[in-house]
């Protein structure tokens, strides 16, 4: 059946992206029309039973995350109810984690409880579930509710309040902390009794996922350097946590692979725990095991196939997940690097420099899609940086190892080993910091690219992976596809980074008030209207890659006179767009006089909108 894809031999790969459309367009409708144009082009090419099987998995998908949304609906406006706590968990970020249920919630669902002391388990009281605060640049309450936090419970103080505090501060002394999380903590208190400084910070985020101790600005040259898949618990943190048991798999005893299994489940789930269970490390460690039980029973199961499964598992389990930008971005660079180690599976020659050499490339164009319409930005070497990754990564997580289980034994005559490897993780740590703080402030790593449509770059990972697919199936044709690909990347480029580069306009973000960014030519002109925004903008506009961005605070009383901030620009005779009550808004005039605001070296028409209207002028 050509409509499957035979030769890619994951019957279960297109089935799964259905479930996956089907679960996520009950969020975002406009998805079905997808697969109802999909169905009927199978109905027309007389593919009847596979579309049958189709609308039936995009069925599941949406029956799946309705009922979910049922049993824990999203948290819109604060509700007051009474409520049952039985368990709860301290947070080192908040007070308590705790599971809850009410009328709303029959279920149960996670919630965040901020208090010095966690409620009172299995007793009735009344509480106020709060939504999570989001703002124009992070949907916090979307990102929570993917982990499956319905929001905010705040404790109503009743009459015996007191007691109920006393009751709760008891319990508290009682909260005992899972092992994953002793675990974690003994890490964390080995790192820093070892290490000092950013070896620290980078050595914790790695073991752990804790990035607290990872200052802004190492974040910053990650993400602009196009590495900021290493400070994320994904496939290469799994696989070095069980490089060992993997090696052990290929061994014809079989008590061996038995024991070698054990181990991967073991290791890969409980690194997993220790780092908090995010949804990148659930897919690595489920397509590990699933890869080692394949090879322990003696039956191959083809990679993409294990994707597919992991994907339908992970949906069927936790159909938030399809709305999570981190799971996307998770298996979509997966899926693409899969797709790429197919292709590449043929060459004779050279095979693993270009795998080395392919797969950085891969995994940026299948995310691209997203990831850039998300951070607007894209590192100019992501490719060297990686390549020269894969050797870093490598020998620093020898030398991690080595140094933990010294560490762990704690013999005497291993200590000269421990020290060793401990003096050589800070030297290597720091001289790669020291370099990408240097490349850095000298040349630009990435550029902004805020301004260009998304759909380009959706465009653009979509012309990759039917490339890929069509040069699996058609394994002769491989060359011809290579070239179209390459062509249709060339003329996709010059749309998505060079004219937004040439193009000067305002672009309004919003802050606590809203924010202009004046593109003029290669420099960048931020105005704002709060003084704590010009922070947040410089941090803002490092993480995409511009380093010394000119910003100008517009002060109240002298500047602008509207308390809100709002605004509209005339961009032209005709239009304007600007922010009204914080809201983004286009509007049209017939020619109303309005005052002038000098941004740069050029003047925009400007007028102060609301009480006390006032033109300004900015020199």
């Amino acid at each position: 059946m050509v409509w499957n894809i035979p030769k890619l031999q994951a019957p279960l790969f297109i089935p799964v992206l259905f479930l996956g459309l089907g679960t996520k367009a009950v969020e975002q409708p406009q998805l079905l029309l997808v697969c109802i144009l999909a169905l009927g082009v199978l109905f027309a090419a007389k593919q009847r039973g596979f579309a049958y099987a189709l609308l039936l998995v995009t069925g599941l998908g949406v029956a799946r995350q309705s009922l979910n949304l049922r049993h824990h609906p999203a948290t819109i406006s604060s509700n007051c109810s009474v409520w049952k706590c039985s368990t709860a968990q301290a947070e080192p970020s908040f007070g308590y984690l705790c599971l809850c249920s009410s009328r709303s919630h029959p279920m149960g669902t996670l919630i965040e409880w901020n208090e010095a002391y966690p409620p009172v388990m299995n007793q009735f009281f009344l509480a106020t579930l709060k939504p999570f605060r989001s703002n124009a640049q992070f949907n916090r309450a979307q990102w929570k509710q993917t982990q499956g936090i319905s929001g905010e419970l705040c404790p109503i103080p009743l009459a015996n309040s007191s007691e109920l505090k006393l009751i709760g501060r008891i319990q508290s002394e009682h909260v005992a902390s899972s092992i994953a999380r002793r675990i974690k903590h003994l890490i964390k208190r080995a790192i820093d009794q070892s290490f000092s400084g950013e070896a620290r910070g980078f050595l914790c985020a790695i073991a752990t996922g804790d990035k607290s101790n990872l200052d802004f600005k190492v974040k910053a040259y990650f993400s602009n350097a196009g590495l900021a898949h290493l400070l994320a618990v994904s496939g290469y943190h799994v696989g070095l946590v069980c490089f060992v048991p993997l090696m052990l798999l290929h061994t014809r005893r079989r008590f061996v692979r038995m024991f070698s299994v054990a181990l991967i489940i073991t290791m890969s789930w409980m690194f997993v725990a220790v780092c908090e269970w995010p949804t990148s490390g659930i897919r690595a460690a489920t397509m590990i095991c699933l890869y080692s039980l394949s090879c322990l029973f003696g039956r191959r199961i083809n990679s993409i196939q294990i994707w597919a499964v992991t994907l339908a598992l992970m949906l069927l389990y936790n159909p938030n997940i399809a709305m999570s930008l981190g799971a996307q971005l998770s298996f979509l660079a997966v899926l693409a690097i899969l797709l790429f180690l197919r292709i590449s599976s043929a060459f004779h020659r050279f095979q693993k420099i270009a795998i080395a050499m392919g797969i950085p490339v891969a995994a940026q164009f299948g995310t691209a899609g997203i990831a850039i319409p998300t951070f607007h930005s894209f590192p100019y070497f992501f490719w060297p940086f990686n390549l020269l990754a894969q050797l870093a990564m490598t020998g620093i997580g020898v030398l991690f190892a080595t140094w933990g289980i010294c560490f762990g034994i704690g013999i005497r005559i291993l200590k000269p080993l421990q020290n060793f490897c401990n003096r050589a993780l800070s030297n290597v740590i720091k001289q790669l910091f020291d370099g990408l703080h240097l490349i850095q402030q000298n040349f630009t790593l990435a550029i902004n690219l805020e301004q260009t449509p998304a759909f380009i770059w959706g465009i653009f990972s979509a012309i990759y992976f039917i490339s890929a697919l069509y040069s699996i199936q058609f394994k002769s044709k491989t060359g011809v596809i290579f070239i179209r690909l390459v062509t249709s990347v060339l003329i996709l480029l010059p749309w998505g980074v060079l004219v937004p580069i040439q193009r000067n306009s305002v672009v309004i973000k919003q802050y606590r008030k809203p924010v202009l960014q004046l593109h003029e030519r290669n420099a960048l002109h931020v105005f704002t209207f709060d003084s704590r925004d010009s922070a947040a903008v410089r941090r803002h506009l490092i993480l995409k890659g511009t380093t010394n961005p000119e910003i100008t605070y517009l002060t109240p009383g002298q500047n602008w006179f509207n308390s809100q901030g709002d605004f509209m620009l005339w961009m032209s005779k005709f239009e304007a767009k600007g922010c009204i009550a914080k809201r983004p808004c286009n509007y049209r005039c017939t020619g109303e006089e309005k005052g002038t605001l000098n941004l740069g070296d050029r003047n925009i028409m400007w007028r102060s909108w609301g009480q006390n209207q006032f033109l300004i002028e900015v020199e």
